[in-house]
């Protein structure tokens, strides 16, 4: 889901949003602040330029109306196969350095 700039809530409404917010963690993504990090989380371009933080990626579905998951649907559905691709590739196997295979037998 895109992140939304605060200029779109009015200050004056913020005492709508919950305190805490419950959920299953679904992501956890590691990011160091570049200058495509700062376009993309424009909300975090206060943070200093390679400062580490992460982005945790909640499953919210429970606390969301049936419009509002309906209206995010495509996206969520897009976030569900790239968590698939991501766990299938860090689940993969790495392949061995060629460098090591063809002088293995100088290690033994």
């Amino acid at each position: 889901m895109s992140s939304a700039p605060s200029s779109e809530l009015p200050v004056d409404r913020y005492h709508l949003l919950p305190e805490q917010i419950h959920g299953r963690v679904l992501d956890i993504e590691h990011v160091v602040m570049d200058e495509e990090a700062q376009k993309r989380y424009r909300f975090l371009s206060h943070l200093p330029r390679f400062c580490d933080f992460y982005i945790c990626e909640v499953d919210l579905t429970s606390q969301l109306s049936p419009s509002t998951l309906n209206s995010f649907r495509n996206d969520l559905k897009k976030r569900a196969k790239q968590r698939k691709q991501k766990q299938r590739l860090q689940n993969a196997p790495s392949p061995s350095s060629p460098i090591f295979k063809s002088n293995a037998a100088a290690f033994s």
